[in-house]
């Protein structure tokens, strides 16, 4: 069938208008017209249609794709001026690009569309749209008070433009946001809003699920748990009929953050690892990290090291994308800043913006690949100290459970040094101060502060004096949850002009950041160290395990050298597997813990090396110890077995389970030892023992 431009048109003002559309069946109306478009040669329904087409793709998930024809699209409307299909092409992009991570480009690409609206399409009811689309890349960048102006500013104009629409998606955004910096009761006002005006306009059951999901968060937010369940639950549904899966991605995160608050913590894993296949596949950055975020919340609850330290590792891997993105957003803010187009009176300034960017670059570049906690303060203090002037800085870290500011550090005429740690209920604390109110402080002499709940300085540390009448401390964040605080101070009054202010907040932003993935690499370190250790273990007995004895001996053959001694006692329980036959498995695993008791006991001040070295086998090297104090050490070991009087009868000697034992003593010659020679010589030994009678240990010495 051939369409005519009227059933096109008919065809895209029904994707476009109508809401009760699913999203399949969208996209299946666009692809029919698709060859008749050809046949038309029209540029403005070719374009129109299949900006459509890309927007229903996105929506559904096919990210890349949809962003293939976008570009398509962008690049036709803006060479043919078709000026409405350009701007809206633009604000798509710009969404694309925001979802990637690309903030920069995103603000770009939103700004032409409202320079687009502003020159040609100024009765076009779109900027609120943009405006909250804006919004939406500083909420993404934490930035939510920042954010909560856009969407403020966005509904003023959406309601000024009757854009019902536009007004439902602002107060969306409004309402997760105002939660964000704990305006819980705006945060509602905003949901009840949002609901009244799902009943008085015929939206589809897309804008119906997205509330319904608004719903369950705020539910799960006052442990309402059943109510919590129910809209989410509904919101699924509706969300799972429309086809849209950007939306069914973030419920299913949601799921996982409601399991997680009911403690299901393996059902929220679930969830959450749901949710990042679906964010990997839609290469949406901000979304894939609130999935890691949340995966590696549920892990440690789990205490399962081995996955928590893999995905921690994409976190990491993540963050430095998003890092080098907030990179390149700072770099977009101040070049807005500086106009390009600078008046004469201006151009003082401009060489000192240029300066400020490249420094700030330089900083992030740095500043990112260090991991090392100490080294990074280090780095941090170096890298300002050679581009600004103050002469104090400090940098302490935040115990949201404790409610301590620790780890405190001031760097003062040319030094570092530790400071004592502080409540963050203390009135004389300017960090405290930060923290407690969460914003800001840029302030004239100390003791002249006119801050509410503030007490002067000498009331709370009534020895301490500060000389710095400029002080200038900021909250560093990290996933909009305070981790520690940020100070530069000058002795002289009025100490920062507006640039460096501005630059100073520019960096604290990386410093966060930089911090954030410092600690997470010395924990991650901590959580390998503790693997390392758990794939050591034999789990049974506690001691090391048989494949670290394969990596230990290695290690000790290389450091023997002319003149050294090393012994290898190896062991093993007499009529074992008659024990076993006689009292069980579950018996018998506990002798098998007597056993490595008594040879831990005996040999852990004298060598680390202990092992189970298979079954009911135990094996201990000893090195650079005299042949008679390893006797002496095998007969305690020997002794406390016997001394336990643990039950074996009619077959065990004495009725008792004992142990037989091989001592292999080694004098380094002419240092040919390998690692079959000391167990081998270690075995030979134990099977004299066993010949011998059992019971007992045989010691035999060799010169290799």
């Amino acid at each position: 069938m051939v369409y005519s431009i009227e059933q096109i048109n008919a065809i895209n003002d029904s994707v476009e208008k109508d809401e009760r559309i699913p999203q399949l069946e969208k996209l299946e109306r666009l692809e029919k017209i698709f060859p008749s478009l050809e046949l038309l040669s029209n540029d403005e329904l070719t374009v129109r249609s299949k900006n459509n087409y890309a927007v229903i793709l996105y929506n559904m998930g096919e990210a890349n794709k949809a962003k293939e024809i976008a570009l398509d699209v962008y690049k036709l409307a803006r060479n043919k001026n078709l000026y409405e299909l350009h701007m809206r092409s633009c604000n798509f992009l710009g969404n694309i690009s925001s979802g990637e991570g690309h903030y920069a480009l995103a603000i770009d690409y939103y700004h032409q569309a409202l320079k687009i609206v502003q020159e040609h399409l100024e009765n076009l009811n779109i900027r609120s749209n943009i405006i909250n689309n804006i919004g939406t890349i500083y909420a993404n960048l934490k930035m939510y008070k920042l954010a909560v102006d856009y969407y403020e500013e966005a509904l003023e104009l959406s309601e000024k433009e009757h854009n019902t629409k536009s007004t439902f998606l602002v107060l969306y955004n409004l309402a997760d946001a105002y939660y964000e910096i704990g305006e819980e009761d705006l945060s509602f006002k905003s949901l009840l809003k949002a609901e009244q005006l799902l009943e008085n306009n015929k939206f589809s059951d897309t804008y119906v699920g997205l509330i319904r999901l608004q719903r369950s968060k705020h539910h799960r937010n006052f442990k309402e748990y059943n109510l919590a369940q129910r809209y989410l639950y509904e919101a699924m549904e509706l969300l799972e009929a429309e086809a849209d899966y950007l939306g069914l991605a973030e419920a299913q995160l949601e799921k996982s953050k409601l399991e997680y608050d009911m403690e299901a913590f393996r059902e929220a894993y679930k969830s959450a690892f749901s949710a990042y296949n679906d964010a990997l596949e839609m290469k949406d950055h901000v979304f894939m990290r609130k999935c890691l975020v949340n995966i590696c919340k549920v892990l440690e609850q789990m205490n399962d090291t081995p996955k928590l330290v893999a995905f921690y590792k994409d976190l990491a891997a993540l963050d430095e994308k998003i890092f080098y993105n907030m990179h390149e957003m700072s770099i977009y803010q101040i070049k807005e800043k500086s106009n390009v187009e600078l008046e004469e009176s201006r151009y003082a300034y401009a060489e000192r913006l240029l300066n400020n960017m490249r420094f700030i670059h330089e900083v992030s570049q740095d500043i990112s690949k260090e991991l090392d906690y100490d080294s990074l303060i280090n780095l941090i203090i170096e890298k300002l100290i050679g581009f600004m002037s103050f002469d104090s800085l400090v940098i302490g870290l935040y115990n949201q459970e404790t409610r301590e500011i620790y780890n405190r550090i001031v760097f003062h005429r040319g030094e570092i040094t530790k400071s004592f740690n502080v409540s963050v209920d203390n009135k004389s604390s300017l960090a405290a101060w930060t923290i407690r109110h969460r914003q800001e402080v840029y302030t004239g002499l100390c003791s002249h502060l006119n801050l509410e709940d503030f007490e002067a300085l000498k009331i709370n540390f009534p020895e301490l004096e500060v000389p710095y009448e400029t002080v200038f401390y900021m909250p560093l964040y990290n996933e909009n949850r305070i981790i520690g605080v940020f100070s530069l101070q000058k002795f002289e009054r009025d100490g920062f002009d507006h640039y460096a202010l501005e630059m100073i907040r520019a960096i604290s932003s990386y410093i966060g950041v930089a911090i954030t993935n410092a600690l997470k690499s010395e924990k991650m370190k901590m959580l390998n160290l503790e693997l390392e250790e758990v794939s050591r273990k034999d789990s049974l007995s506690g001691l090391n395990n048989r494949k670290a004895l394969n990596d230990d001996l290695i290690e000790i053959i290389k450091t023997l050298k002319v003149g050294d001694q090393i012994s290898v006692i190896m062991c093993d329980i007499d009529y074992f597997k008659q024990y076993n036959d006689t009292y069980g498995h579950i018996e018998g695993d506990q002798v098998i813990r007597e056993v490595s008791q008594q040879i831990d006991v005996n040999t852990r001040r004298y060598s680390p090396y202990a092992y189970r070295y298979g079954g009911d086998e135990f094996l201990v090297i000893l090195p650079q110890l005299q042949s008679e104090l390893v006797q002496k050490i095998g007969a305690s070991i020997l002794d406390g077995i016997t001394n336990k009087s643990i039950p074996h009868q009619d077959i065990g000697i004495d009725d008792k389970v004992t142990i037989s034992m091989g001592i292999a003593h080694f004098t380094i010659k002419d240092n040919n030892l390998t690692e079959d020679l000391l167990l081998k010589d270690a075995d030979f030994s134990l099977y004299e023992a066993k010949r011998r009678g059992r019971n007992q240990f045989k010691m035999t010495y060799f010169e290799i």
